[in-house]
């Protein structure tokens, strides 16, 4: 799932990026979190709008169950400056459920 994460149709990665994400929100540990989360902060990145807001989305609410890792953080700040809405609503979401529960480390 994570190499098909960066295949070249934009219809494969959304499904993949909804999958993982999917795995990722329904994770109780960071460890699974963890363990996807390159592919879903690459995602953050991708030129399609729907794929971004699903990573963002599938993020946020992985932080919503449990701490997520700092280098998760990073990526939401950096989409929380996403030219599209949905976008940097999702991201700015996932850093207020970590910042909720003292989780921001100061590098962030």
């Amino acid at each position: 799932l994570r190499h098909a994460a960066t295949d070249s149709d934009n219809e494969v990665r959304h499904n993949v990026v909804w999958a993982i994400g999917e795995v990722a929100a329904a994770a109780k540990t960071p460890q699974v979190v963890t363990f996807f989360a390159d592919a879903l902060c690459k995602a953050l990145a991708d030129p399609c709008e729907n794929i971004r807001f699903n990573a963002a989305h599938s993020l946020q609410e992985s932080a919503d169950k449990c701490e997520i890792p700092t280098e998760v953080l990073i990526a939401l700040g950096k989409a929380a400056q996403d030219r599209s809405t949905l976008v940097r609503l999702a991201a700015i979401s996932g850093i207020g459920q970590e910042a909720g529960k003292g989780a921001i480390p100061q590098t962030v």
